[in-house]
């Protein structure tokens, strides 16, 4: 794109500011540290607190002010946001607006999350939402039934403001780096036994009273774990391989200790981006033990469809479908769950879902992404008159 500047907000384990290049060699993307380093290594070492909620609030105050710096300066035609959820994003959106367009990729999760936690803090942000969306040039959005709840009837935003497009792009992947693989040369290397139904599984690994709070958008490597341990009753040739770190690590692997599951379950910690292809590849399934609505949602699951390998994850709520393009959701009651895994485990239903996966994540990749973006761009600097070339 001409003449745009990404100027990207980075947390807190990013110390520096730095620029990446394009390869086009014409544009680049400017990456702006909202840390202090020494405050930074402190809010590390002090873990949750109210101190190091102070700590966050004093970088996201330095952050501001770096952009209200450089904002007349920074010669960009439209401000893309992505994406707002955490509460800081609308207060940025509202800066950005007063020099630029600003177009918002939207997801709605933290409104869930405070009308469930926080009544005072919900009204507080439903408003400050509304204004921010509606100063807005336009919000991109792939819509389902809650988005469009929040976004219509809570926000009241009209719907000429709005774009539904087919990318959440929360989950664009890199398809260079993630594509199908030998099966049996990726299992070799990374040392999976084909005869056996390897389950590869990526999670955070949050404390299980943060798991239980937030419910209907954590992920819960727990309920998971409980799900293979009657499945690995049934079918005791199954493995679960789970890549993954947090606070709730050490419970987890407790719990493995306490279903005996030793043999049966393998905790990698955190791996290289780079080394994922081959797990995917190797796998049988992949779990990702996230609560969703439709397959078009979470990383980790266009990951392993870009390798071929097909998805489990959970259902939100008890009425989505259980067979999705490519993978399928289950219950989380534990019993259920493991059954309707259990099901499914045959060659010729996996192979049906393996050739599925060829269709899905072609429209969530970069280039994909890519397209799509500076053909809404293009139309919205024309619609405002602006006819510079993008």
């Amino acid at each position: 794109m001409h003449n745009i500047e990404n100027i990207c907000y980075a947390t807190t384990n990013i110390d520096k500011s730095f620029i990446l290049q394009h390869t086009d060699g014409k544009t680049h993307t400017t990456v702006l540290s909202c840390s202090i380093p020494l405050l930074s290594k402190l809010a590390r070492r002090i873990g949750k607190s109210f101190t190091r909620k102070i700590i966050i609030a004093l970088e996201n105050l330095a952050y501001a002010t770096r952009i209200l710096l450089r904002l007349p300066r920074d010669k960009v035609d439209v401000y893309v946001i992505l994406h707002l959820w955490d509460y800081e994003t609308p207060f940025l959106n509202l800066i950005l607006r007063i020099f630029r367009p600003t177009v918002i990729m939207w997801f709605g999760g933290s409104l869930r999350w405070y009308e469930q936690s926080s009544k005072w803090k919900y009204y507080i942000f439903v408003s400050v939402y509304r204004l921010s969306l509606r100063l807005a040039s336009l919000t991109l959005i792939s819509l389902y039934p809650e988005q469009e709840y929040y976004l219509f009837k809570v926000l009241k935003l009209p719907k000429d403001k709005v774009v539904s497009q087919p990318i959440n792009p929360a989950i664009i992947v890199d398809n260079k780096l993630f594509h199908k693989l030998d099966r049996d040369i990726s299992a070799k290397k990374v040392g999976f036994n084909r005869e056996e139904t390897n389950i590869v599984m990526i999670s955070r690994m949050e404390s299980p009273q943060r798991v239980v709070s937030c419910r209907d958008y954590e992920k819960d490597p727990f309920t998971a774990l409980e799900v293979f341990r009657y499945l690995a009753q049934k079918k005791p040739e199954v493995k679960l391989h789970i890549f993954g770190r947090g606070p709730g690590k050490e419970e987890f692997q407790k719990r493995v200790n306490q279903y005996d599951l030793q043999d049966k379950v393998k905790i990698y910690g955190w791996k290289e981006r780079e080394l994922l292809p081959e797990y995917y590849s190797a796998a049988d399934l992949t779990f990702y033990p996230h609560p969703f609505i439709t397959i078009n949602d979470g990383t980790a699951n266009f990951e392993s469809l870009l390798c071929e390998t097909p998805v489990i994850y959970f259902k939100r709520y008890p009425w989505v479908k259980t067979e999705q393009p490519g993978g399928f959701a289950i219950d989380r009651d534990p019993e259920l769950g493991a059954q309707q895994i259990l099901s499914r485990l045959n060659p010729t239903y996996l192979q049906k879902k393996r050739e599925e996966t060829a269709f899905i994540p072609r429209d969530f990749t970069i280039k994909a992404f890519g397209e799509h973006m500076t053909k809404i761009l293009k139309h919205l600097l024309s619609s405002k008159g602006n006819k510079k070339t993008i």
